[in-house]
């Protein structure tokens, strides 16, 4: 993906907020605001909201690491829409991973998670990321 693909994820993941079997729990933030989405050399994405100047809008800024362009396309559309999930909820908890695994889902992408973050991805049944953690336990076990 390029840098107007990851844009595009971010526009179409957010209006697939709003048609998602969870949108009841949090439809009021969606409709006050829209992620401003930047691409930079961080070392790690980030997310936050916040009210702006006037107190009636939320203003969601997210920022993606170039990094991702890098990995595989599965790997990019799971960081974008973990991000925007933190627009949602800020935390890792039980409704962030409920909303996380049902946008991913739409996808095509299933999450095996350890603790807040991927162990692994699976699109079509298939493996197609494993975290750093997990191929270190596999080699660890061979010794």
């Amino acid at each position: 993906m390029n840098k107007e693909d990851i844009l595009a994820l971010a526009d179409l993941t957010w209006e697939q907020f709003r048609t998602n079997e969870w949108s009841h729990l949090y439809v009021g933030r969606l409709n006050k605001g829209i992620p401003i989405i930047k691409l930079t050399n961080a070392k790690g994405g980030h997310a936050y909201w916040k009210m702006d100047d006037n107190g009636r809008r939320f203003v969601y800024k997210i920022t993606i690491p170039n990094w991702i362009f890098a990995q595989a396309d599965e790997f990019q559309t799971y960081y974008v829409v973990h991000e925007l999930c933190h627009c949602i909820y800020g935390d890792h908890k039980t409704l962030f991973k409920n909303l996380e695994k049902s946008i991913l889902a739409e996808w095509g992408i299933e999450i095996e998670y350890s603790r807040a973050y991927p162990k692994r991805l699976y699109s079509n049944g298939e493996m197609v990321y494993e975290s750093w953690r997990e191929k270190r336990k596999k080699r660890n076990k061979r010794c």
